[in-house]
């Protein structure tokens, strides 16, 4: 079984851009796994936090890279009604 990172993201992702979309506010942080395998690139993004709405998948939001394991933990902010 093929696991690919960057569709599970992009999947993901979506699903935390709908909910969104319709009234509930969610940010997304960045998560290395904390190691000596860190790349740089990944390291400045390591708890950075930051809108659904200005996830851009390899540019601030994981993975940046073919075989990045970093990964985003998605909180909700608030509700807002419609």
């Amino acid at each position: 079984m093929t696991f690919d990172r960057q569709q599970v993201a992009k999947e993901k992702l979506e699903k935390a851009q709908k909910a969104n979309s319709e009234g509930v506010l969610m940010s997304f942080s960045v998560n290395t796994m904390l190691d000596e395998r860190v790349r740089p690139e990944c390291a400045k993004f390591e708890g950075s936090k930051a809108s659904v709405e200005d996830a851009i998948i390899g540019v601030n939001h994981p993975p940046f890279y073919k075989d990045c394991r970093c990964f985003a933990t998605y909180s909700i902010e608030g509700i807002q009604k419609k």
